[in-house]
């Protein structure tokens, strides 16, 4: 809700001007110091102002409803020893209602959710008049003679509290719901209200009075359904005044079981009261329900646009909404619900429902990796993720199902890879201590003859070349991230295998006799 803007003297002369008019409006109707007001409409004016303006304009504010007061009062001619007692009552009233509003409801004012709506009510309709209206109601029993502070309290409360409900919304629901798209609905709404409200307050038989008053009801629950809190606000603003106006000029229902004009318009205070409230507070639930089915609507548009496998679903494992990914899965012949355990692999089911129940008794988030059947009939990996959400009346479950399939094999193929390269590591390494622990042998027995130097220098130049090979191959990155591990194959000459294995290895001295006979041929071995 955006705040009203503008300078401080365009608010001061506003309100000013606004209370002075509709203070004046008040004692036209009925002189509310002998009788009470139906409603005091300017303490909806000013708290509704200040709920819709930044602080640093709320001085002016108060200005002018100093000077709106004291220029009405003045201009009736009041007891002066009254006037700074309304004065006061009237600029502490709104004040103490924004202040708490804004503190513990909604910052702004906002009438919805439901909890704002209770904040409004209890701060601002009913705790900042009875503040007003004490501070008030001390003026008007100093300036009269005739009335008790048992009689003056109550209507002074009552009628600051109506003009805060009746008044108030209106300005802070402004902007909330244009009409322009429902104005037939619209009008008819306010025709029939008027016509129903014109006929509730003309004369009736004393029997029916009080059941005439409810007729006007359904009016106001159209307009709250219909059109929301901004809908109740104005239906709740025509009510009052028609009916106000109707109690002033002696007629309606609460005239007639009245004993006196004061009582006639408490009881008009405590039915106005009563019907504002009970409209405001369906506006509340139903723009309630809207936003929360607009907000879920705007979430499963963009889960239909995730590649993942979205899905809602009750503690019962019940789901009841499968975003479009849905149709690259396999379709449970028994319909979807509860079908959802024949998507899982038979081998990972008891896992899933067991860690499942877990998650709910727990009231923890849920998190598994099991295999999942696709449209095809194969099984790919997933991670599934699903936490609890609380939201109107219901508790349920908002999860994802990740496909992991390529994840799960490239972690195989990175364990394959790190076998394969650790066996493939520890051969030339091996041959290299192989050879060099021959060639210690022979130098210390003095037997290190031309010939085998030569086998030994070209066992170790091989090794230490398919050594480097593999350990380039391995600080290669894009391989290594790849997961593969290069496999080389080629033709390969028995007789020469065998002389590589004899010399490299590190065979110990009067243990081992190994008698290799040569002249067996070449013999070639492919690797296909």
């Amino acid at each position: 809700m955006a705040p009203i803007m503008g300078s401080g003297w365009i608010m001061f002369a506003v309100t000013a001007v606004g209370y002075f008019a509709l203070a004046r409006y008040v004692v036209w109707l009925n002189d509310p110091f002998q009788a009470g007001a139906g409603f005091w409409p300017a303490a909806g004016l000013t708290a509704g102002l200040m709920l819709r303006s930044p602080t640093r304009c709320w001085p002016w504010l108060l200005a002018g409803i100093v000077v709106g007061e004291l220029a009405s009062n003045l201009v009736q001619g009041y007891p002066a020893v009254a006037i700074p007692w309304w004065v006061v009552g009237n600029a502490v009233e709104p004040l103490i209602g924004a202040v708490l509003v804004r503190r513990f409801a909604s910052p702004s004012g906002a009438l919805v959710p439901l909890r704002n709506l209770l904040g409004f009510l209890v701060f601002a309709v009913a705790l900042g008049p009875l503040v007003g209206a004490t501070i008030g109601s001390f003026g008007t029993v100093q300036a009269s003679e005739s009335l008790p502070w048992s009689e003056v309290w109550p209507r002074y409360v009552v009628g600051d509290a109506l003009g805060v409900l009746v008044v108030a919304p209106i300005i802070l629901t402004w902007r909330d719901m244009e009409f322009r798209q429902r104005r037939v609905e619209a009008l008819l709404l306010a025709v029939g209200l008027t016509v129903a409200a014109t006929a509730v307050f003309r004369e009736w038989p004393q029997s029916l009075g009080l059941v005439a008053a409810s007729f006007t009801l359904p009016f106001l629950m159209w307009g709250a359904v219909r059109f929301g809190t901004r809908g109740a606000a104005w239906s709740v603003f025509l009510l009052a005044e028609i009916a106000n106006l109707a109690n002033a000029l002696g007629h309606g229902p609460f005239v007639d079981l009245a004993s006196s004009p004061g009582d006639a318009v408490v009881a008009l205070q405590v039915f106005l009261l009563v019907a504002a409230s009970s409209a405001f507070a369906l506006a509340a639930l139903v723009e309630e329900l809207s936003d929360h089915e607009d907000v879920e609507r705007l979430i499963y548009a963009l889960a239909d646009t995730m590649p993942q496998l979205v899905w809602v679903a009750n503690e019962r494992a019940d789901i009841r909404y499968w975003n479009r990914r849905r149709d690259a899965y396999h379709r449970p012949e028994g319909g979807e619900g509860a079908g959802w355990q024949e998507l899982i692999h038979e081998d990972d089911l008891e896992r899933t429902v067991s860690e499942w129940a877990a998650a709910v008794a727990s009231d923890s988030a849920y998190e598994i990796e099991h295999r999942v059947r696709m449209a095809d009939g194969t099984c790919r990996w997933h991670l599934t993720r699903a936490e609890r959400l609380r939201a109107i009346g219901r508790t349920e479950w908002y999860g994802t199902s990740t496909d992991i399939h390529e994840l799960k094999l490239a972690e195989e193929a990175k364990d394959e890879f790190i076998a394969v390269a650790s066996h493939e590591l520890r051969n030339p390494v091996a041959a290299v201590h192989g050879v060099a622990q021959q060639l210690r042998r022979a130098l210390d027995h003095d037997r290190l003859t031309d010939e085998r130097l030569a086998d030994y220098t070209a066992s170790l130049l091989s090794s230490s070349t398919y050594l480097a090979r593999l350990t380039h191959e391995l600080l290669d990155a894009s391989r290594l991230q790849r997961g593969a591990l290069p496999m080389h194959t080629e033709a390969t000459a028995l007789d020469a295998l065998i002389e590589d294995v004899v010399a490299s290895g590190d065979w110990p001295a009067g243990r081992i006799e190994l008698n290799v006979e040569r002249g067996l041929g070449q013999f070639w071995l492919d690797p296909d």
